[in-house]
């Protein structure tokens, strides 16, 4: 699996996390700004720059490298 694929399954994994938790996701497009997604949580804008992880069942836990 190559890096880009990488990152893209952890952004993948952030939002289903966000939108679980009823929280709005906004994605900007393209990559050349300094974050990846924006959370609307209680009306507060959040940036979020997405590092490379991967969730463990077992733990229950989102784990980053």
């Amino acid at each position: 699996m190559d890096t880009k694929l990488k990152g893209d399954m952890a952004e993948q994994a952030v939002i289903m996390e966000a939108l679980k938790q009823g929280w709005a996701v906004l994605k900007p497009l393209g990559d050349r700004l300094p974050y990846d997604l924006v959370l609307d949580i209680k009306g507060q804008l959040t940036k979020i720059q997405v590092k490379s992880a991967w969730f463990d069942k077992k733990s229950g836990n989102f784990v980053v490298d």
